[in-house]
Protein backbone atom coordinates (compact mmCIF):
# COMPACT_ATOMS: atom_id res chain seq x y z
CA UNK A 1 0.00 0.00 0.00
CA UNK A 2 2.85 2.43 0.82
CA UNK A 3 4.36 2.06 -2.65
CA UNK A 4 1.25 3.59 -4.25
CA UNK A 5 1.35 6.63 -2.02
CA UNK A 6 2.40 9.76 -3.92
CA UNK A 7 4.38 10.72 -0.85
CA UNK A 8 6.45 7.54 -1.09
CA UNK A 9 7.03 8.01 -4.82
CA UNK A 10 8.16 11.62 -4.37
CA UNK A 11 10.35 10.74 -1.41
CA UNK A 12 12.01 7.83 -3.20
CA UNK A 13 12.43 9.80 -6.42
CA UNK A 14 14.27 12.46 -4.44
CA UNK A 15 16.26 9.90 -2.48
CA UNK A 16 15.09 11.27 0.86
CA UNK A 17 14.45 9.45 4.12
CA UNK A 18 11.16 9.63 5.99
CA UNK A 19 12.90 11.82 8.54
CA UNK A 20 14.01 14.27 5.83
CA UNK A 21 10.56 14.36 4.23
CA UNK A 22 8.99 14.87 7.65
CA UNK A 23 11.27 17.85 8.16
CA UNK A 24 10.00 19.36 4.89
CA UNK A 25 6.45 19.15 6.27
CA UNK A 26 7.61 20.23 9.76
CA UNK A 27 6.52 16.85 11.14
CA UNK A 28 8.33 14.08 13.01
CA UNK A 29 9.47 11.00 11.14
CA UNK A 30 6.76 8.94 12.86
CA UNK A 31 4.06 11.45 11.95
CA UNK A 32 5.28 11.58 8.35
CA UNK A 33 5.36 7.75 8.16
CA UNK A 34 1.71 7.70 9.22
CA UNK A 35 0.89 10.24 6.48
CA UNK A 36 2.62 7.97 3.94
CA UNK A 37 0.54 5.03 5.06
CA UNK A 38 -2.71 7.05 5.12
CA UNK A 39 -3.05 6.79 8.92
CA UNK A 40 -2.71 10.56 9.24
CA UNK A 41 -4.15 13.18 6.95
CA UNK A 42 -1.90 15.40 4.93
CA UNK A 43 -2.80 19.05 5.67
CA UNK A 44 -4.44 20.80 2.73
CA UNK A 45 -1.60 23.30 2.26
CA UNK A 46 0.93 20.45 2.18
CA UNK A 47 -1.26 18.60 -0.30
CA UNK A 48 -1.22 21.66 -2.54
CA UNK A 49 2.60 21.84 -2.28
CA UNK A 50 2.80 18.14 -3.11
CA UNK A 51 0.56 18.67 -6.15
CA UNK A 52 3.09 21.19 -7.45
CA UNK A 53 6.15 19.13 -6.46
CA UNK A 54 5.03 15.72 -7.75
CA UNK A 55 4.72 16.63 -11.46
CA UNK A 56 8.06 18.44 -11.24
CA UNK A 57 9.75 15.34 -9.83
CA UNK A 58 8.21 13.15 -12.53
CA UNK A 59 9.17 15.55 -15.32
CA UNK A 60 12.88 15.63 -14.50
CA UNK A 61 14.80 13.82 -17.20
CA UNK A 62 17.65 11.79 -15.84
CA UNK A 63 20.65 12.07 -18.17
CA UNK A 64 22.66 8.95 -18.91
CA UNK A 65 25.83 8.60 -16.86
CA UNK A 66 28.93 10.31 -18.20
CA UNK A 67 31.26 7.95 -20.01
CA UNK A 68 35.01 8.22 -19.95
CA UNK A 69 36.75 9.41 -23.10
CA UNK A 70 37.78 6.87 -25.75
CA UNK A 71 41.37 7.11 -24.53
CA UNK A 72 40.28 6.49 -20.93
CA UNK A 73 38.13 3.55 -22.01
CA UNK A 74 41.06 2.03 -23.89
CA UNK A 75 43.29 2.58 -20.86
CA UNK A 76 40.81 0.74 -18.62
CA UNK A 77 40.45 -2.07 -21.17
CA UNK A 78 44.24 -2.42 -21.41
CA UNK A 79 44.55 -2.50 -17.60
CA UNK A 80 41.89 -5.20 -17.34
CA UNK A 81 43.51 -7.28 -20.08
CA UNK A 82 46.89 -6.99 -18.34
CA UNK A 83 45.35 -7.97 -14.99
CA UNK A 84 43.62 -10.98 -16.54
CA UNK A 85 46.82 -12.07 -18.31
CA UNK A 86 48.75 -11.87 -15.03
CA UNK A 87 46.09 -14.00 -13.35
CA UNK A 88 46.32 -16.56 -16.16
CA UNK A 89 50.10 -16.57 -15.76
CA UNK A 90 49.73 -17.25 -12.01
CA UNK A 91 47.30 -20.09 -12.74
CA UNK A 92 49.73 -21.59 -15.27
CA UNK A 93 52.61 -21.29 -12.76
CA UNK A 94 50.52 -23.01 -10.08
CA UNK A 95 49.62 -25.84 -12.47
CA UNK A 96 53.28 -26.26 -13.45
CA UNK A 97 54.41 -26.31 -9.80
CA UNK A 98 51.73 -28.82 -8.82
CA UNK A 99 52.62 -31.07 -11.78
CA UNK A 100 56.27 -30.97 -10.72
CA UNK A 101 55.29 -31.85 -7.13
CA UNK A 102 53.10 -34.70 -8.37
CA UNK A 103 55.96 -36.07 -10.47
CA UNK A 104 58.31 -35.77 -7.46
CA UNK A 105 55.82 -37.66 -5.30
CA UNK A 106 55.60 -40.43 -7.90
CA UNK A 107 59.41 -40.66 -7.98
CA UNK A 108 59.54 -40.67 -4.16
CA UNK A 109 56.95 -43.44 -4.01
CA UNK A 110 59.05 -45.49 -6.43
CA UNK A 111 62.17 -44.90 -4.33
CA UNK A 112 60.22 -45.84 -1.21
CA UNK A 113 59.13 -49.08 -2.86
CA UNK A 114 62.78 -49.82 -3.69
CA UNK A 115 64.34 -48.80 -0.36
CA UNK A 116 64.95 -52.39 0.63
CA UNK A 117 67.20 -52.83 -2.43
CA UNK A 118 69.15 -49.73 -1.43
CA UNK A 119 69.55 -51.05 2.13
CA UNK A 120 71.05 -54.25 0.75
CA UNK A 121 74.00 -52.34 -0.76
CA UNK A 122 77.21 -53.03 1.21
CA UNK A 123 78.11 -50.15 3.55
CA UNK A 124 74.52 -48.97 3.99
CA UNK A 125 73.59 -47.71 7.43
CA UNK A 126 70.29 -49.23 8.57
CA UNK A 127 69.43 -46.28 10.85
CA UNK A 128 70.01 -43.82 7.98
CA UNK A 129 67.91 -45.92 5.61
CA UNK A 130 65.12 -46.19 8.22
CA UNK A 131 65.18 -42.43 8.78
CA UNK A 132 65.10 -41.80 5.05
CA UNK A 133 62.24 -44.26 4.58
CA UNK A 134 60.25 -42.61 7.37
CA UNK A 135 60.76 -39.16 5.82
CA UNK A 136 59.70 -40.41 2.36
CA UNK A 137 56.64 -42.15 3.78
CA UNK A 138 55.51 -38.92 5.46
CA UNK A 139 55.96 -36.94 2.27
CA UNK A 140 54.06 -39.42 0.12
CA UNK A 141 51.33 -39.77 2.78
CA UNK A 142 50.74 -35.98 3.01
CA UNK A 143 49.60 -35.55 -0.58
CA UNK A 144 46.03 -34.46 -1.26
CA UNK A 145 43.34 -36.82 -2.44
CA UNK A 146 42.82 -37.38 -6.18
CA UNK A 147 39.29 -36.02 -5.83
CA UNK A 148 40.43 -32.69 -4.38
CA UNK A 149 43.28 -32.44 -6.90
CA UNK A 150 40.83 -33.04 -9.75
CA UNK A 151 38.40 -30.48 -8.32
CA UNK A 152 41.15 -27.84 -8.09
CA UNK A 153 42.21 -28.67 -11.63
CA UNK A 154 38.68 -28.16 -12.96
CA UNK A 155 38.32 -24.89 -11.04
CA UNK A 156 41.60 -23.57 -12.44
CA UNK A 157 40.71 -24.63 -15.97
CA UNK A 158 37.31 -22.95 -15.74
CA UNK A 159 38.82 -19.79 -14.27
CA UNK A 160 41.46 -19.74 -17.00
CA UNK A 161 38.87 -20.22 -19.76
CA UNK A 162 36.67 -17.53 -18.22
CA UNK A 163 39.58 -15.09 -18.18
CA UNK A 164 40.41 -15.87 -21.80
CA UNK A 165 36.79 -15.13 -22.77
CA UNK A 166 36.91 -11.86 -20.85
CA UNK A 167 40.11 -10.88 -22.64
CA UNK A 168 38.50 -11.74 -25.97
CA UNK A 169 35.45 -9.57 -25.17
CA UNK A 170 37.66 -6.69 -24.03
CA UNK A 171 39.71 -6.89 -27.22
CA UNK A 172 36.48 -6.76 -29.22
CA UNK A 173 35.41 -3.68 -27.26
CA UNK A 174 38.78 -2.07 -27.93
CA UNK A 175 38.45 -2.76 -31.66
CA UNK A 176 34.91 -1.35 -31.89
Amino acid sequence: MNEKSPLVRVRKALGLTQEEMGALFLKSRAHYAMMESYRRDLPFTELQRLNVLFPMVQAVEIPPPDLPTDAEQNEVINELIADFKRTIQRIDETVKKENEEREQNIRLAEVLNSIDKISAVPGSKPESDASWKSMLENRVRNKTSPKSEWKKSIQRNLERESLLLKIQKLEEMRSA
